[in-house]
């Protein structure tokens, strides 16, 4: 029993649990971490597709660690970003929803780590994280994190084609004459190509697509339009559609477009891998592939969703790791989240993990092989119906719930407990089976234990956003900036949690 429901025993003390990992051998590795936008766990050919064509990616998860169970613990784009950067909580980095502003000056960040440590670094594509308005440049100083050598960025935009793809160079707007994600794989191998030998570099390249972009009509393939050297791979006659999909016309075009934007995604990702052969650091390069979070492909339970989500296809993503010379190739099964993904890298490459990181420095068990070192990872988003909605991925199953109403506080809204390994597609809720009902009491006592592991109540997102805002009116549209971190706000305001 203990082993089907995977709790994450070996890690649950507290957040903070950081184990130092043995020092990298000099001189120090440089990274290259490569992530998509929208991209689901079940993409790669690696993973098990048979339509999609992959073969710089699968060649990547065969020299390096291939993990099966990667969730983006709160699957949606600006959330997982902050996460991403600052390794902290969306309660304490202050972005919880699209468009809030990352707090700057909040303490150590990836970028700033790695600066201390010598690196150059550079970051490539899309932001996500200035909050507001989204036409508009990020400024030098601390709202880049960090990233002071090389920023090269368009904040967030959703038309990729290249008669408006574009960049922000300083504060002109350039645009690249090309698809988006082709521009700026030039400017990732640009960056490569102009290291130091004597300087080593971190360059993160924030790619938007298989993101849906543009419009929602028929002849922009419903908001998946691609290439179409790569659109030509695919046939919407005989591409098969996930079980969880509607085999409608609608659905077959938008699979094609979304599986079309994968493969050029695959193309770019081998040029910057030939960029590191070519000089040499193939062997000096520690490089990361992953997702800020899935994509349900504009349906689920009947409804046109895309994220924000418990379901695998949302929050389930890909991670590749290639370090040679310290990880050995295989597949692993080990549990790791968006929070871990900091202190990890920082550990593997001997670089300090920042007590302010929320997440798991999991570097030693990955070095050693021991999966068994993470069973679970908590999830959750702010929102979703007033409260949002918490949950928790083990080893076999994903649990969520809503927490109900301000006047019944335990499960009333939808309520979530899947095996995601005989179900991935989440096609039968197993919740209030009679055969689940030990199972879903357990996983729901762990999804409050690691709300409150975060000092999160359950606070309703309108009291959060109220309490949080700098300039309420039209905060989202206009500048997403906060008076301060939420969970210090929220905690001094008098809004009443669900976990009171």
């Amino acid at each position: 029993m203990m082993r089907a429901i995977g709790f994450g025993l070996a890690v649950c003390g507290g957040l903070a649990f950081s184990v130092s990992a043995a020092p990298a051998e000099s001189p120090r590795p440089n990274l290259v971490f490569v992530f998509t936008d929208q991209q689901s766990w079940d993409t790669l050919g690696c993973s098990g597709n048979t339509q999609t064509r992959t073969p710089q990616l699968d060649r990547l998860a065969a020299e390096g660690v291939r993990f099966t169970s990667c969730f983006s613990n709160n699957p949606v784009c600006s959330p997982m970003r902050a996460m991403l950067l600052t390794g902290q909580h969306s309660l304490k980095n202050g972005v919880i929803r699209n468009d809030w502003q990352v707090l700057p000056e909040n303490g150590p960040t990836f970028a700033s780590v790695l600066q201390d440590a010598g690196y150059r670094t550079g970051y490539i594509g899309k932001w996500h994280l200035y909050g507001g308005g989204r036409n508009r440049p990020i400024p030098p100083g601390p709202h880049r994190l960090g990233f002071d050598d090389v920023f090269l960025s368009n904040n967030c935009t959703v038309d990729f084609r290249p008669d408006a793809a574009f960049y922000w160079d300083g504060d002109r707007k350039v645009k690249f004459g090309q698809w988006e994600h082709f521009g700026q794989t030039d400017q990732a191998v640009e960056f490569i190509e102009t290291s130091r030998s004597d300087q080593p570099f971190a360059v993160f390249v924030s790619w938007h697509p298989p993101h849906n972009h543009l419009s929602d009509k028929q002849q922009d393939l419903f908001g998946y339009l691609a290439p179409q050297e790569y659109l030509d791979r695919h046939d919407p006659q005989t591409i098969r559609l996930r079980p969880d999909q509607p085999d409608d016309e609608r659905h077959r075009q938008l699979t094609c477009g979304y599986y079309a934007l994968v493969d050029s995604i695959d193309d770019c990702f081998g040029r910057i891998t030939e960029a590191l052969a070519r000089k040499g650091l193939t062997d000096d390069t520690l490089v990361v592939f992953t997702s800020d979070h899935g994509d349900l492909l504009r349906y689920v339970k009947g409804k046109r969703q895309i994220k924000s989500r418990p379901e695998p296809a949302s929050c389930q993503v890909p991670l590749l790791v290639r370090y040679p010379g310290h990880l050995e190739p295989r597949v692993s099964d080990i549990m790791i989240g968006t929070l871990d993904l900091m202190p990890t890298l920082l550990g593997l490459m001997g670089l300090p993990v920042p007590r302010e990181c929320d997440g798991r420095d999991l570097s030693r068990a990955l070095l050693a092989g021991d999966d068994e070192a993470s069973t679970e990872v908590p999830l959750f988003s702010f929102v979703g119906g007033p409260y949002g909605w918490r949950g928790v991925a083990t080893r076999r199953h994903i649990y969520a719930t809503q927490f109900g109403t301000s006047d019944q506080p335990y499960p009333a809204g939808f309520e979530l407990l899947i095996d995601r390994i005989e179900d991935p597609y989440a096609t039968r809720n197993l919740k209030d089976t009679p055969e689940a009902a030990d199972l879903q009491a357990a996983l729901h006592d762990r999804t409050v234990h690691w709300a409150r592991q975060f000092g999160d109540q359950v606070w309703s997102y309108a009291d959060l956003e109220r309490v949080s805002a700098k300039n309420p009116a039209g905060f989202r549209t206009k500048s997403g900036e906060l008076k301060g971190r939420p969970l210090d706000l929220i905690l001094r305001s008098e809004a009443r949690g669900m976990l009171q």
